[in-house]
């Protein structure tokens, strides 16, 4: 090898050593700021906000027990006595009763019940939906027949937010005022989606007792 040979090999060793150098000093630059980092995290939360972390640790535990078991069943049973309370209201609407039906033991739709029922097509809507809503009778546990036609009501009711009953709002309020005729007087009346579910809840109420032969009518 000549000199010339020899004194470029060692520039180029020399180049190559330093560009391993300088990698190196770059790992160790950053290993040392990553290790800076690690420690922040680690020492966190720091002195002057440990103080504020321990005062709002308590806060966080009792919204962390919200609701507690003792008034989760209270908000249950507050949300169960306000849907009792409005599915009562809306029964006994006495505009409904006694537009759309008769009390002939059990009670019955009258005419004007039965055509309302027919302008709906609750036939067909009561045949979609019999599975849902029986089931939603079924969870209820009712004993009587009574407790049958009142809670088919409610299941109704209860449901409006479904969007199985959407036809029926857009029907409701499409629909026009109808004359009826109460206690022996003509009167225009406006069908609301309650007298749509009051229309709705006594054949379903035979539908349930249809299938269950179990609850005594007597």
């Amino acid at each position: 090898m000549t000199i010339v040979e020899i004194v470029i090999a060692s520039i180029t060793a020399l180049v190559s050593l330093g560009g391993v150098i300088s990698i190196i000093a770059i790992l160790v630059n950053q290993s040392k700021s990553i290790g800076r980092m690690e420690e922040k995290v680690c020492n966190l939360p720091c002195k002057d906000h440990e103080s504020t972390i321990k005062k709002l640790e308590p806060i966080k535990s009792k919204m962390d027990a919200i609701p507690c078991d003792k008034h989760s069943d209270l908000f249950k049973q507050i949300s169960e006595d306000i849907v009792q309370i409005k599915t009562f209201l809306m029964i006994k609407n006495p505009s409904a009763a006694t537009a759309f039906s008769v009390k002939k033991s059990p009670r019955k739709l009258n005419d004007a019940g039965e055509r309302l029922f027919e302008d709906i097509s609750g036939k067909e809507f009561l045949e979609a939906n019999k599975e849902f809503l029986l089931n939603e009778i079924e969870q209820k546990l009712p004993k009587t027949a009574l407790d049958v036609e009142t809670t088919a009501s409610e299941v109704l009711f209860e449901n409006l937010q479904n969007d199985i009953f959407n036809r029926m709002k857009n029907w409701v309020y499409n629909s026009p005022m109808r004359t009826l005729t109460i206690n022996g007087e003509e009167k225009d009346y406006a069908v609301t989606i309650g007298d749509v579910c009051f229309v709705l809840s006594i054949p379903l109420r035979d539908m349930y007792l249809q299938n269950h032969p179990e609850i005594s009518v007597e």
